[in-house]
């Protein structure tokens, strides 16, 4: 097909970036094609207080983007002689236990080795030799070889495999060994000479989440849950440096080179995994290596179109369900071009009028932010309509819902047979940490009378479910993170309910815009709050006193 020119592309990037931040995009994109960089901008606000605007060169954290950097590595040191992709856990650590003796630095890079999603969360203190004794004391989830399971730990342990053979921290190894080879001055944990205004803070609806640099990490880097599998730092620039040195071969040999991309074990019938990367076609049968990366905060996606020589970036630091707007900016390049996100009145003001509560037990809760809305359903109906989840999980809402409120309910009390077996691992570890967080919510709550779904929202991974639980010292709203295959992956006490942002439109009425999905979900205000969305109509009626959030 034919690839729409370039001036065209920036054309309709500059547009389309004029229009996606009212809809709550805070974030920078890259378009590029051969070595060129076709578009870049920044929209809203890399430090809300101050009001310092995210621009290309914001330092952003990637997440699991992280992984390609640390697979890379491992292949300079195959090239150098250090080590093998073939060499077994037992090179390293001889006291590995008969299980993983085998397991190959190979099956570590294309998630094959059977290890664990994790061991804790990003910023525990755990050490390398709690990492190291950790994995050798765990059960494995599948035969070493035989199947794809993501693991964050497995890259972990590349990097303490990189540590051990090069005497230096991963990050030092990395920088020598690919960073300044292929001309990365901006990427890394600690090293970079950064100015700290320049990082980006991350945001948590209105809470502000900090940097990375904020939260718990060693003199040296990240602890081990996060070291070499998550958390570098680094620009759209930067990452625009790396697509180019791949592409050009300044860093890395052919032969390394053509490993990275390789495809090596199925995540599912359209998707394998190489190292580091996730390799896929597109519908014009050309192929894509991609990844995203993601703490819940920060949001990262890179895609590499390699047959058509057009490289995408984003990163966002409000990772809202809408933000992923890597589909849309792959489609003003490839087609068919999407329709831009609807026009709004940016001088709209007087909007504390519209602010209070909506139902007579407050079901939707409205508040005046700047030239829009923040919009709050509290119970399932105004949430089916407002947050519209993606078809695939509204088909399944009842019986995961059903299967949800089964679980809690047995959890709250102490017996967590029904929730373990929703749980994406079911380890020791993971047990140890369910347990620990239900004393807690008892030691909150106090004796449990209730608990009440409010709803959904689309995520990254797949579902956040909200659920309040209602006992005789108060009350504790709890998230809980579902998987793609409908797997519990985690859960922690909540803030707030999400917000979504309503924008005036130019005909009176307030919009909501997924960014993402492409859908609009309308406000009208009238005797009542009328809420139109893909998934129906609701209409609740203003509460007698209003209160404002």
């Amino acid at each position: 097909m034919r690839l729409v020119n370039q001036d065209e592309i920036a054309e309709r990037l500059e547009a389309y970036a004029e229009r996606i931040g009212p809809f709550g995009f805070s974030g920078a994109f890259l378009v590029g094609r051969g070595a060129d960089i076709v578009y870049e901008r920044g929209v809203g606000y890399a430090d809300r207080l101050t009001e310092s605007p995210i621009t290309p060169e914001t330092i952003f954290d990637t997440g699991s983007i992280t992984k390609q950097f640390t697979a890379a590595t491992i292949l300079a040191l195959q090239e150098a002689g250090r080590l093998r992709v073939t060499d077994t856990l037992a090179t390293f650590f001889p006291e590995a236990p008969e299980d993983k003796r085998a397991i190959t630095v190979h099956q570590l890079l294309s998630h094959s080795a059977g290890l664990h999603f994790t061991f804790g969360h990003d910023y525990d203190p755990l050490t390398r030799e709690g990492l190291i004794a950790a994995i050798m004391a765990s059960k494995l989830g599948s035969v070493p070889g035989t199947a794809f399971n993501y693991s964050n730990v497995g890259y972990t342990l590349l990097a303490a495999i990189i540590e051990l053979v090069e005497g230096c921290s991963y990050e030092q190894v990395l920088r020598e060994r690919i960073l300044r080879p292929a001309g990365l001055n901006e990427t890394g944990y600690v090293l970079p000479d950064w100015d700290r205004a320049r990082i980006a803070h991350g945001y948590d609806g209105s809470a502000d989440w900090g940097t990375s640099l904020d939260h718990l990490w060693a003199s040296d880097g990240p602890y081990w849950n996060l070291r070499g599998s998550g958390g570098l730092l680094s620009s759209l620039r930067d990452l625009h440096r790396w697509h180019r040195a791949l592409r050009d071969g300044s860093v890395l040999s052919e032969e390394s080179r053509v490993a990275l991309f390789r495809p090596n074990i199925p995540m599912t019938n359209e998707v394998s995994y190489a190292y580091g990367w996730s390799i896929s076609k597109t519908p014009r049968d050309t192929t894509v290596a991609s990844h995203h990366g993601t703490n819940g905060v920060f949001l990262a996606d890179f895609r590499r179109y390699l047959d058509e020589d057009v490289v995408v970036l984003m990163f966002t630091n409000q990772a809202t369900p809408g933000s992923a707007i890597v589909h849309p900016l792959q489609q003003f390049v490839f087609g068919p071009v999407p329709e831009l996100p609807p026009p709004v009145d940016d001088h709209s003001n007087h909007l504390e009028r519209f602010a209070g509560d909506y139902g007579s037990s407050i079901i939707v809760r409205v508040a005046a932010d700047g030239t829009g809305l923040l919009v709050q359903p509290r119970d399932q109906p105004a949430f089916s309509v407002i947050s519209a989840i993606p078809p695939k999980y509204a088909a399944t809402a009842a019986q995961r819902n059903a299967k949800q409120h089964e679980a809690l309910a047995d959890a709250v009390v102490g017996d967590y047979r029904r929730w373990m077996a929703l749980q994406l691992e079911d380890t020791p570890d993971v047990r140890a940490r369910q347990h620990v967080f239900w004393d807690g919510v008892r030691d909150t709550v106090g004796t449990v009378a209730a608990v009440n779904a409010l709803g959904e929202v689309a995520s990254g991974n797949g579902v956040d479910s909200y659920a309040c639980i209602v006992g005789s010292e108060g009350a504790l709203l709890v998230r809980i993170a579902w998987s793609h295959d409908e797997c519990i992956q985690d859960v922690d006490a909540a803030p707030q309910l999400p917000e979504f942002r309503f924008a005036r439109a130019l005909d009176g009425t307030f919009i909501n815009y997924d960014l993402r999905n492409q859908t609009v979900v309308r406000l009208r205000f009238g005797s009542d709050l009328t809420i139109e969305g893909p998934a129906g109509t609701f209409r609740v009626v203003r509460a007698m006193q209003r209160r404002p959030m």
